[in-house]
């Protein structure tokens, strides 16, 4: 009553507060770059082959997609850009073609011998892993019908347009594929390239020749490298790399027995327990019903377990970082297989699962009654293909149906007693008509409760006050990377290069931080060395507790095109040092013989046998492609000019080809080598497709 009274006497302060957040909304929205009373709604996220991509239909696409998914949620949405995309330039270019996919072979997709991918890694019986043609059947009977779940038409109209996106897709990699062609004479060059082979010597110059002081990496020579390898180089998008600090929050031994404790504590009343059930449930452990043998049970307690009268409990142990405390229920020798019968009425919703027990109740009733047979209510009424034989599904192992039907005829249901169970396909009436015990191999019922051995809030608000000390007392990461020179255990560490909207950084989970972080780096008034004011608690997906807490800082900016000297120097200063020794040391060796290098530098001439295109290995020297492409365009009796390759500097002499045999059969060799082509190609098909279109990425401005 005090506090109701509080807020009659504020009550007029309270509305003013109230009003005055609705006016603050209100101007948030005037102001925001996707919203304005003023100048209308912007919703587009992205724009490809004269498609925009809406931010609704984006969002609703997911919704319906993955309704009820406990998957990451910028990793899905990363596959919904990438489905508009494809699906806007596909469309495009199939309208050009003239392509499409008619209502019959849409039809056969969906259900029919020949179905899409779409179908066949979604529809999939989890019993066998092979496709669900009961649950498609039922579908096809639902449309055909028109009594398709309000719930499920627009998930089945979304996939519709998915399967025919793929469709396309697969008839235009198709064409594409079957024009390419190899002539007789191409692949006589190809055969001749992947078998000749030449026999030469070298004489190697190692780069360690040149001390590192004497080469000097100039800002022009990094520049003059990125030019040579442009293709390596070039962004068709801007970057910029995150400098962080990941602070691993590890629980202590305080919290270790802190949780030790408590399962401990719960060892008695749960031995005492009168409803195990109630019990594990209200301590948030589990117990299935079902009955393990000794090599179900992982770790080094199945012995322990095993060992124990029913009603005992075994621990406080740990076992996949968690501290455990299990009862053993009961004890059961598990037959080897069951032979049983059912009669399965197929359930798509809670409404029609009840309907369904309601009509097997009445089944069950007419059986005991004996009114009618279990024969004969299976051949007439069972949706699944063991109608015809009466219900009877024969002998089964152990876990050869799905879980909740494998639990009631090997562990729950009595010999020639009807059962009910519902599965994923469906209601069941059961009966087991048969056990065979060969084994004879006892199994034990357990009950588990388990806590994470996690950090407590104390730990986490220490490792959370050591990280925020460091951000509030340095404003740059330069300050900050002289700052943690003193304390082990404490890295800076450098991104990869990050796009605008990438949402990864690698050793950090996904997590809406990670995609802050790079929100931040992209802040329009960032500057390189810049750190941010805020730490990132990086929460553990699967507990309440934050595993990590991160500071961050901007590395560098790299703009779209080539990259600076000063952006790429730390990343590539040790491989143009080397370029500019091996400018150094062609300038001493030039006009001379291999003989005479190898005076010179005290080296030996080394001989290669059978080197080739396909064979680029020097030994212990490693991979010289270099050398062996200058070997081989050299000729006979020739010395190179001085080679610069991965490990120094080379001179190669007395090359000589070994004889080529003509190809066995040029028509395999030609087929290969279009075969091998073709794939490539089918392979990169979309990412060479996409390159003709400008696209435009907003993503960023929504998530």
């Amino acid at each position: 009553m005090a506090i109701i009274s509080d807020i009659r006497k504020r009550g007029g302060i309270i509305i003013g507060l109230i009003a005055l957040a609705l006016a603050g909304f209100l101007l948030m929205d005037m102001t925001s770059g996707n919203q304005s009373l003023f100048g209308g709604n912007d919703f587009t996220v992205g724009k490809v082959a004269g498609q925009k991509i809406d931010w609704k239909e984006f969002l609703q696409t997911e919704e319906i997609l993955y309704q009820g998914s406990t998957a990451d949620v910028y990793s899905r949405r990363a596959y919904l850009w990438s489905y508009f995309i494809e699906k806007a330039i596909i469309e495009k270019e199939a309208k050009t073609l003239g392509l499409s996919v008619s209502i019959p072979e849409l039809k056969e997709l969906q259900f029919g011998s020949n179905l899409s991918p779409v179908i066949s890694s979604r529809f999939v019986n989890q019993g066998t892993g092979q496709v669900d043609r009961e649950n498609l059947n039922r579908i096809q009977e639902q449309i055909n019908s028109n009594t398709m779940e309000a719930n499920l038409r627009p998930y089945w109209a979304t996939q519709e347009k998915e399967i025919i996106k793929d469709r396309l897709q697969s008839k235009l990699g198709n064409m594409v594929s079957k024009a390419m062609y190899s002539p007789k004479w191409l692949a006589e060059e190809d055969f001749k390239e992947n078998n000749a082979t030449f026999n030469f010597k070298f004489v190697l110059v190692p780069y360690t020749a040149i001390p590192d002081a004497e080469a000097e990496v100039k800002d022009s020579d990094i520049e003059a490298y990125i030019k040579e390898n442009a293709g390596q180089f070039k962004q068709t998008v801007a970057t910029r790399k995150i400098d962080y600090i990941a602070f691993n929050v590890i629980p202590t031994a305080a919290d270790s027995a802190l949780i030790m404790n408590e399962l401990d504590a719960l060892i008695d009343p749960f031995m005492k327990a009168e409803n195990d059930t109630t019990f594990v449930e209200s301590n948030l452990g589990e117990m299935d019903g079902t009955y393990k043998k000794k090599a179900d049970l992982t770790g080094d307690f199945a012995e322990s377990l095993f060992g124990l009268q029913n009603g005992d409990v075994l621990g406080p142990y740990v076992e996949g970082g968690f501290y455990k405390i299990t009862k053993v229920l009961d004890r059961q020798i598990i037959p080897d297989s069951v032979k049983s019968r059912h009669i399965l009425l197929p359930a798509a919703n809670v409404d029609e699962a009840m309907a369904a027990q309601m009509r097997l109740d009445s089944f069950k009733t007419e059986i005991e009654a004996g009114r009618a047979t279990f024969e004969a209510l299976a051949q007439q009424f069972s949706q699944d293909g063991s109608a015809q034989s009466g219900g009877d599904l024969g002998y089964v192992g152990l876990n050869g149906m799905v879980k909740n039907f494998n639990d009631m005829i090997f562990y729950r249901a009595k010999m020639n007693e009807l059962n009910t169970v519902f599965t994923e396909f469906g209601v069941h009436l059961v009966e087991v008509t048969d056990r065979k015990y060969i084994t004879r191999e006892p199994g034990i019922s357990i009950a588990t409760i388990s806590r994470e051995i996690a950090p407590s809030d104390a730990t986490q608000n220490e490792v959370y006050d050591k990280a925020f000390d460091l951000v509030s007392k340095h404003k740059t990461t330069a300050q900050l990377k002289e700052a943690i020179k003193d304390m082990p255990g404490l890295i800076l560490a450098t991104s990869e290069p990050l796009k605008e909207n990438d949402y990864l950084i690698a050793g950090i989970s996904p997590t809406t931080e990670v995609r802050e972080i790079v929100r931040w780096a992209y802040s329009d008034d960032r500057e390189a060395g810049d750190l941010s004011g805020e730490v990132y608690a990086i929460s553990n997906k699967d507990a309440f507790y934050n595993s990590k807490y991160v500071i961050a800082g901007l590395n560098s900016i790299s703009p779209k095109g080539l990259p600076s000297a000063k952006d790429k120097r730390q990343e590539l200063e040790a491989i143009v040092r080397n370029r500019v020794k091996a400018k150094l040391i062609s300038e001493k060796i030039q006009g001379k013989s291999a003989a005479e290098v190898a005076t010179m530098y005290n080296a030996v001439l080394q001989p290669v046998q059978e080197g080739s295109f396909n064979n680029t290995n020097l030994g212990e020297i490693g991979e010289e492609p270099n050398v062996v492409a200058t070997a081989i365009g050299l000729g006979t009796g020739k010395t190179s000019k001085p080679i610069r390759g991965n490990a120094g500097v080379f001179v190669v002499t007395e090359v000589t080809a070994n004889e080529v045999n003509d190809m066995m059969d040029d028509n395999m060799f030609r087929n290969s080598t279009q075969s091998f082509a073709r794939r490539n190609y089918v392979n990169n098909f979309m990412l060479k497709l996409a390159e003709k279109y400008d696209v435009k990425d907003k993503r960023y401005k929504f998530f």
